[in-house]
């Protein structure tokens, strides 16, 4: 018992490096609830973290040579920056309407699109997949001689990421009566092109093969 509570806590250490993560996944957590409202943003944060779930379950599963084929993980790098570029550029032109935020209740269609925004933007970034399996690497010379100590661990930290995700939409909904049209139209600017960036820096990195 000791030692899964330890594993747990470890694990939970390693997911604080979430909290203060300003990777695309972030952007879009805040741009969400900040334009839609703080349960879309959920529903973003639901989508991630079962795309980084079922990352651990590959690792888990050992069939991690598949997606470690160069191949493999070039097409899917460039589908991925493809998809930030779609996304960020669609955040950058659009046009907030702030009268409209609280009143708009996504149905279950619509639950489902955001949570299926956020599983695609971690899932076709191939520099998460390297992360959790890095991780697993790490985690299997810690905790070798306990599959469950390290399905614990594992646990920790996706609780630790979750949690951190639903506070960042917590916060930036709150924060959202501060402001006005002009400034939510600046970040949705930034917003956009920060998403931009990190999909032609991920299309760069690929190409040149950097990173893998």
């Amino acid at each position: 018992m000791i030692g899964g509570v330890s594993a747990f806590y470890h694990g939970m250490l390693l997911g604080l490096i979430f909290l203060v993560s300003f990777g695309p996944v972030f952007f879009a957590l805040i741009e969400t609830s900040i334009n839609r409202g703080f349960w879309p943003a959920v529903n973003i944060a639901i989508g991630t973290i079962l795309s980084d779930a079922a990352y651990v379950i590959i690792c888990f599963l050992g069939v991690t040579t598949f997606l470690e084929s160069d191949e493999i993980r070039f097409w899917i790098g460039i589908t991925g920056g493809l998809v930030l570029i779609f996304i960020g550029a669609f955040t950058f032109f659009k046009k907030p309407k702030i009268e409209h935020v609280q009143l708009i209740t996504p149905n279950s269609f619509g639950n489902v699109t955001y949570a299926i925004k956020g599983f695609l933007i971690n899932s076709l970034n191939p520099f998460v997949f390297i992360f959790w399996l890095s991780t697993m690497g790490i985690v299997s010379v810690e905790y070798q001689n306990s599959a469950t100590d390290r399905l614990v661990f594992f646990s920790g930290t996706l609780f630790c990421i979750f949690s951190s995700d639903i506070l960042k939409a917590f916060v930036a909904n709150k924060i959202k009566l501060l402001l006005n049209q002009r400034l939510m139209t600046l970040f949705n600017r930034i917003a956009g092109i920060v998403m931009l960036y990190f999909g032609f820096e991920l299309m760069w990195n690929v190409w040149n093969g950097k990173g893998f």
